[in-house]
């Protein structure tokens, strides 16, 4: 009596095919995320700087405001 064939002819190539098309998914999404995050992380940096940058200049402004509103 022959044994039943659980995977066709070409069964072990379509799951090695498979195995190799969902491994190198997973690295392209995990290596897209971490450029997509780097570049989140990097606007949050220029905001920061940006948001920095206004405190001191407004700060400042009220220093001069006040030592010029004292010398009158």
């Amino acid at each position: 009596m022959p044994q039943a064939s659980i995977l066709p002819r070409g069964g072990p190539a379509v799951a090695l095919m498979v195995t190799v098309s969902a491994a190198a998914s997973a690295v392209f999404y995990s290596h897209y995320a971490q450029v997509r995050d780097k570049a989140v992380m990097r606007e949050g940096v220029e905001r920061d700087k940006e948001r920095v940058r206004m405190m001191r200049q407004k700060q400042q402004q009220q220093q001069q405001q006040s030592s010029s509103a004292s010398s009158q």
